[in-house]
């Protein structure tokens, strides 16, 4: 599935749709899941979703770039319904929570020594994101404290597109 996810990313920077009818994406949407999980929500959080599907693929590429031994045994297992969650997700914390549990499924080993310190603040920061630009940041501090030996080796070339990818989708 990995590599299908790669696919979609392939096909949204060329510029395909990725909501294709009867895609996954679709079959997710139709499902009402992820607005009724946003009920706990308050209006007032839900700040910046326009342009939120322009962020959406790169979260889904950071964790398909990351090694299978980076995360816990139980992460294969939830990856797939994750990341449909990801692709429909419409508000910005629904990401946010999403890029809390891909961090609490990676597994210790898979990252940096000062991580075990940043990790509190960078929880904080992430529950208190209402906007892509905010998103986007944290996105970038949990890329940074990954090791390189837990990522796929195509990460080496294609770190800094998804870097300028990411700030660019924040500024739209």
């Amino acid at each position: 599935m990995r590599f299908g996810v790669l696919i979609l990313l392939a096909g949204l920077s060329l510029g395909v749709s990725a909501q294709q009818p009867g895609g996954v994406a679709d079959t997710y949407l139709a499902q009402n899941q992820p607005r009724k999980q946003m009920a706990d929500i308050p209006d007032s959080a839900r700040t910046d979703e326009k342009g939120l599907q322009s962020l959406r693929p790169y979260v889904i590429q950071l964790e398909s770039m990351m090694k299978w031994e980076s995360n816990t045994p139980e992460w294969k297992g939830r990856r797939d319904a994750w990341a449909q969650e990801v692709l429909s997700s419409y508000y910005v914390p629904q990401v946010a929570k999403l890029l809390l549990e891909l961090e609490a499924a990676t597994d210790w080993k898979a990252v940096d020594v000062n991580w075990g310190k940043a990790r509190a603040g960078w929880i904080t920061k992430v529950k208190a994101v209402r906007s892509r630009k905010a998103l986007g940041e944290q996105m970038q501090a949990f890329e940074a404290a990954l090791k390189w030996e837990f990522m796929q080796e195509d990460w080496k070339t294609a770190r800094d597109g998804w870097v300028e990818n990411v700030v660019n989708a924040c500024n739209q």
